[in-house]
């Protein structure tokens, strides 16, 4: 039996009420040669069931259960068992426009990535849309510091990757972050990869109304995740002078997340000061006032970075920043 030319890996983990629209999203492609692994990570619903009724119904389908171990675990015995040429990841509650491969298979003979926009998507029906856009990159490089500075898309899902490449560089998803290990791959992808492709239509659609999904789901641990990840790039780096600005601009744009975050997650005060003083232990060294003031942060990002130079600053801006969230989120409701 050959090899397929595309193996789509969806890590499964107590999915069943996305999980029927996510595959048929897949087997449902125009473009047919793939293989669709199911790694069921230990789901207590009815997921493993689901999975092994899609692998009866099409040859295509491979499902693995294991005892749950994260989402990168799941990648990661995904990772090792795909025998395609180029590897994709979709996750359980999301779902691909039925063209996709299509779309971005004629550019696999040229380049080491292809990636695409995404729509998020906020209601059940998929009426409340936004889409998001990736930019046109020109270089690897180009797109490595944007990535870098989280000012492009950052997760796996949404790009085709060269198998021969991950498997050359023995590239694994990090077990040990809750957050941070999507963009820690892509990075290390990256710095491994020699051309890029950025396309202009939207094939992939993520699902924000997910109470699970990483957007909801955000706290203390998983922004520190981030910082360990960024760190474990600039650690492979080193002292390249090529990358040595890009880096910098990742540095300030890492704190920016991480503040936001905090302000997000309703942090209580007392915790938002020990944060801060986290915060300054692990950026070493910290950007300044000034490196803030003239990055390339938006004004409102710059806004809530600048407080963090002031404690007391700091912990009136994330109570007001608590209270939009939580006024913005009651309008949403109500529209």
């Amino acid at each position: 039996m050959e090899c397929p030319v595309i193996s789509i890996i969806v890590p499964v983990y107590n999915a069943e009420d996305y999980l029927h629209r996510c595959v048929d999203s897949i087997l449902a492609q125009t473009y047919s040669d793939i293989e669709v692994l199911l790694i069921d990570d230990g789901s207590t619903d009815g997921s493993g069931v689901i999975c092994d009724d899609y692998a009866k119904k099409d040859n295509r389908v491979r499902v693995f259960h294991k005892n749950n171990g994260g989402v990168s675990s799941s990648r990661n015995l995904g990772l090792k068992e795909a025998s395609g040429t180029w590897i994709t990841f979709v996750d359980s509650d999301d779902w691909l426009d039925v063209e996709a491969i299509s779309v971005c298979k004629d550019y696999f003979a040229n380049y080491d990535l292809i990636r695409f926009p995404f729509m998020l998507v906020y209601d059940c029906e998929g009426k409340k849309k936004v889409r998001k856009e990736l930019g046109n990159f020109s270089s690897i490089y180009d797109y490595f510091t944007e990535v870098i500075s989280r000012r492009t898309l950052i997760q796996v899902w949404g790009g085709f990757y060269r198998s021969d490449i991950i498997k050359c560089n023995e590239l694994l998803f990090d077990v040990d972050l809750n957050n941070g290990e999507d963009w820690l791959f892509l990075m290390n992808y990256v710095l491994s990869a020699k051309t890029i492709k950025t396309l202009n239509l939207p094939l992939y659609y993520y699902n924000v109304y997910n109470d699970s999904s990483c957007t909801n789901t955000m706290n203390v641990q998983k922004i520190f995740d981030g910082i360990s990840s960024f760190n474990k790039v600039s650690e492979r780096i080193g002292e390249n002078p090529k990358y040595s600005k890009p880096l910098f601009e990742g540095k300030i744009a890492l704190m920016s997340f991480c503040i936001l975050g905090l302000f997000l997650n309703n942090t209580p005060s007392r915790e938002l000061l020990c944060c801060r003083e986290r915060l300054l232990d692990n950026v070493r060294p910290c950007p300044t006032f000034r490196d803030v003031a003239f990055s390339k942060l938006h004004f409102t990002e710059k806004v809530l970075t600048l407080s963090f130079f002031n404690a007391s600053v700091f912990m009136v801006m994330g109570y007001i920043v608590g209270v939009y969230k939580r006024v913005s989120r009651y309008i949403r409701i109500k529209v």
